[in-house]
């Protein structure tokens, strides 16, 4: 599973977006504040894991800015 985060200006909500390597299935998700985002991966991670019946043991980041 991988994911990226972003956001239009300084002023929007941050975009985070998850996608199951395997089957291209994308979950967005949209935060506040940067803080939230492990929190929101684990939620996404279980709604993922419960809509696919996988599972996913790590996470890949897109760290290009």
């Amino acid at each position: 599973m991988g994911t990226d985060i972003e956001r239009e200006s300084r002023w929007e909500p941050y975009f985070v977006t998850f996608i199951d390597d395997y089957t291209w299935h994308t979950w967005e998700c949209l935060i506040l504040k940067k803080s939230e985002v492990f929190a929101t991966f684990l939620k996404g991670k279980s709604l993922a894991e419960m809509e696919t019946g996988r599972c996913y043991p790590f996470l890949g980041v897109n760290t290009f800015d």
